[in-house]
């Protein structure tokens, strides 16, 4: 099955259930059109195109980002986008968390049909630090697997997904890629079906998690070097553009004054994020990023980006090289696109009204594998 935005109007949704109306009318999710990309001045990607999003997503754990839920909530309101599937990635959060997370916002919105997975998968490198540095000290409380949770592994559902997909996938990975790295090294030959990874990672100049290190590589250098190695064309979305804005509290004030309990939750999770941070590195003002929106923002309107060509490399060895992205432009031709530019004031300003508006789950049909 895929997740696939409807028409820019608002309208009625075949084969949409009671229980997924009830969710959109208890979150106070409007019908509104965001097919008009014209009051952004940008124009969206006219071309149907299937993407799987891998993603470590933290709302609905305590003092955690929600940049994950803001890429999911853009992703479904990006008209001719279609979702094949959805899978949790340990790293913000513990992969069990993830997967709760996950289960539990889509079952909130009504959306729990979209294919997703439960995963348990550790990172692929030994040395990775992530579980006793971050999940282990965050750990609210054990993780209890729902009853109507997917038994599906996110592995297992990546390789299932891909080989019941009719084309070439594209692939959106905004957390660790352990999942992709483990798919690829279980089922080499998937590399065909993958029409391109567009991801949130890695660094060429500005300082990330542990000097140069961006957390999603340092949480598993050795998966990156399985995906950047594999020949498969990577789009990437790193530091150096995903911070050149910093989004500050009174810039979510349309969240705050939104109807959604759901949008007005994603407020306090961003806020309370900030919060933790600046008193964490004892910062006297709170700021934060939309790390995982830019991906998605591709998507919506690449012309927001300027890329160069590059070749990737991944610091594997010694801690100041560990989790590295060494990045070359020199080679012509290189096979990994890495963006080098935004236009930040309007990228932030598409973020922020489209969750203010919340138009997506009313525009979102399941569509069936033609």
């Amino acid at each position: 099955m895929r997740l696939g935005t409807g028409a820019t109007t608002p309208r009625a949704l075949p084969g949409r259930t009671p229980d997924i109306a009830a969710a959109s009318s208890q979150d106070g999710i409007q019908a509104r059109p965001f097919g008009d990309s014209s009051r952004f001045g940008r124009a969206s990607m006219n071309a149907r195109r299937s993407i799987l999003i891998d993603t470590d997503i933290a709302f609905g754990s305590p003092k955690a980002d929600a940049d994950d839920v803001l890429a999911l909530i853009l992703a479904m309101s990006i008209p001719g986008l279609e979702i094949a599937a959805i899978t949790p990635v340990g790293g913000n959060v513990s992969p069990e968390r993830a997967s709760r997370n996950l289960h539990g916002f889509l079952s909130r919105i009504g959306m729990s049909s979209i294919p997703h997975a439960w995963s348990s998968a550790m990172p692929l490198d030994p040395r990775s630090k992530i579980k006793f540095e971050v999940w282990d000290r965050a750990a609210e409380e054990k993780v209890v697997r729902p009853e109507d949770a997917p038994k599906i592994d996110s592995v297992d559902l990546i390789l299932k997904t891909l080989a019941e997909a009719p084309a070439p996938l594209t692939i959106v990975a905004i957390g660790p890629l352990t999942n992709l790295g483990m798919a690829l090294a279980k089922e080499p030959a998937i590399v065909s079906k993958i029409e391109e990874i567009v991801m949130m990672g890695g660094s060429r100049e500005v300082r990330g998690l542990h000097g140069l290190a961006e957390f999603n590589i340092w949480v598993d250098p050795m998966a990156a070097a399985i995906i950047f190695g594999s020949g498969l064309p990577v789009r990437v979305f790193g530091l150096d553009v995903t911070k050149k804005r910093k989004v500050l509290p009174q810039d979510l004030a349309p969240w705050a004054a939104s109807d959604s309990p759901l949008v007005r939750d994603i407020h306090e999770s961003v806020l309370g994020f900030m919060r933790f941070k600046a008193e964490l590195y004892g910062q006297d003002y709170c700021a934060g990023y939309f790390h995982d929106a830019f991906p998605i923002a591709y998507f919506y309107d690449p012309g927001l980006f300027s890329f160069k060509s590059c070749r990737i490399d991944i610091g594997l060895d010694g801690d100041e090289a560990y989790g590295v992205t060494s990045i070359d432009f020199d080679p012509v031709g290189g096979p990994h696109r890495f963006a080098i530019d935004v236009d930040d004031a309007a990228l932030t300003k598409y973020v922020i009204q489209t969750i203010a508006n919340s138009p997506s789950f009313p525009h979102c049909q399941i569509i069936p594998w033609q």
